[in-house]
């Protein structure tokens, strides 16, 4: 069942941001979600909340990469799999602009 609910725009900011930054780093569907999600969406989220998830994006990616740099056993983004799906909404985003 699909059923459509409301929320102010405020919260729907805020979850959004929450979403990403839970999904990060996780080994899980979620990923998948959270990124589809970021896409579908991207033009209802404010300069603001923007700006706020390609700093996150941009940390996080640069903790993974440093992490695969130092050959450390885990990685801030889970699996190659999960890294290359940020990367490639980061990607995604940069071509928004």
């Amino acid at each position: 069942m699909t059923e459509t609910i409301s929320v102010n725009h405020r919260t729907f900011q805020t979850l959004a941001i929450q979403s990403l930054r839970y999904c990060m780093g996780r080994r899980t569907f979620a990923v998948i979600d959270c990124v589809k999600f970021i896409r579908e969406h991207w033009q209802d989220l404010t300069k603001h909340a923007k700006a706020i998830i390609i700093r996150d994006l941009d940390e996080a990616l640069q903790s993974h990469e440093d992490d695969l740099r130092d050959n450390r056993g885990y990685c801030y983004l889970g699996d190659q799999c999960y890294y290359q799906k940020w990367k490639n909404l980061r990607e995604w985003i940069n071509e928004q602009a």
